[in-house]
């Protein structure tokens, strides 16, 4: 070892025993390579992507296109689904005219036979008072999810939630679907097999992302609008904080005993043990948004949406691993059915496709740990071109 490094580790050293909050740690990790294969067009407007397990690629474009694309795993465009529905050919005998939606997230059943996507907002005949990222008005009219069977394209089922439904999720028992409404502050529960919202509970401002143990006892919701993630109780519906001092948590992921979160107002992700709570924080890039776990390759991919990035986490070391560079305000991510290639949907109008490629060994800088207290930043109106704020 060198003088020089020698000299730095010793002040490394004397840092970490001074400063036990905040820990730098240096090291060497295998770093993979990624090629840009693909870049898809068209008429899209691509908030989120979903592999839903057999290598079909579902697309949703917003209020900006009032569709769904799918693609399949050699590019093609294979479906475009209209987000126009006649409640009451669903029993929504009340609602006699047509409404259009406006596709935000989506979530698939274990089995890939169906994809539940959340609408941000309905439009048509009595829907008169549309949400907003800022929720600026007192009441905003509530929305619903569809069911889409993934071998005909066609939707069977839609179901009112709250209002602005933007993250859904399944457990992994399939047995319940749960739903953050943005705007109207809660989540609603859904039975899979009466296909009925059972319970809407106010859960706090702007809530956003959703995991689960592996047990599906307890849901982890992300309050956007705040600086917490909490934990429901899917049997009594009890809630308590998990985790406090944390920027704006938006996406949520649940490995082992591990629950990951991106925290879009403060450039880290963070690391929560489930069984201490104790949060490790990892600074990733600016405004990280939707991500995705490999648990095969053991790394968590994170879209940094103002860096047009994805930043690539290896979960043995929780140390950033590589860097793959995107086209502008990339929002959605998910992965192929072999966790070798890496899909993006950018906002202004592109899904982006990267092939793993090699490795390489490269020097990271580590973590910082602790949980603390940040001023929370606004949310402002969704844009498929939007900047910093938009597009939550």
């Amino acid at each position: 070892m060198s003088i020089k490094c020698s000299y730095l580790k010793k002040i490394v050293t004397i840092l970490l025993i001074a400063f036990p909050a905040f820990a730098t740690v240096y090291g060497q990790s295998n770093k993979t390579t990624y090629k840009l294969v693909k870049t898809i067009r068209g008429k899209i407007s691509p908030k989120s992507i979903v592999n839903c397990g057999n290598n079909l690629f579902f697309v949703q474009n917003m209020m900006y296109h009032h569709s769904i694309t799918v693609y399949d795993s050699l590019f093609n465009l294979v479906a475009t689904i209209s987000d126009s529905v006649k409640p009451a050919n669903f029993g929504y005998k009340d609602i006699t005219c047509e409404l259009h939606g406006s596709p935000v997230e989506s979530a698939a059943t274990k089995d890939g036979k169906y994809i539940w996507v959340s609408n941000y907002c309905m439009y048509g005949a009595g829907y008169t008072n549309p949400g907003c990222d800022t929720c600026c008005k007192t009441k905003h009219d509530a929305s619903f999810v569809y069911k889409i069977n993934t071998k005909t394209y066609k939707i069977e089922n839609i179901i009112k939630v709250g209002s602005v439904p933007k993250y859904l999720s399944i457990t992994p028992d399939q047995k319940k679907l749960v739903v953050s409404n943005w705007c109207s502050g809660d989540v609603s529960i859904i039975d899979l097999s009466t296909e009925k919202e059972i319970k809407r509970l106010s859960i706090g401002r702007a809530p956003r992302g959703i995991a689960f143990d592996t047990a599906s006892k307890y849901a982890y919701i992300a309050i956007m609008g705040s600086d917490k993630i909490i934990q429901l109780d899917l049997e009594n519906y009890h809630t308590q904080t998990l985790a406090s001092g944390l920027q704006n948590p938006r996406h949520l992921c649940v490995q082992h005993n591990y629950l990951y979160a991106s925290l879009n107002g403060e450039g880290n992700i963070c690391r929560i043990n489930l069984s201490s709570h104790k949060v490790t924080k990892l600074a990733v890039g600016k405004a990280p948004r939707s991500m995705v776990l490999s648990a095969s390759k053991n790394k968590l991919f994170v879209n940094c949406y103002e860096d047009s990035k994805v930043s690539v986490i290896d979960l043995n070391s929780f140390k950033l691993e590589s860097e793959i560079k995107t086209s502008a305000y990339p929002i959605g991510i998910c992965l192929n059915n072999e966790n070798k290639q890496v899909w993006v949907s950018c906002y202004p109008g592109y899904v982006q496709v990267f092939d793993e490629v090699g490795s390489t060994t490269d020097k990271l800088v580590g973590s910082t740990t602790g949980n603390y207290k940040q001023s929370l930043g606004g949310a402002g109106n969704p844009r498929p071109n939007g900047s910093s704020g938009q597009a939550k």
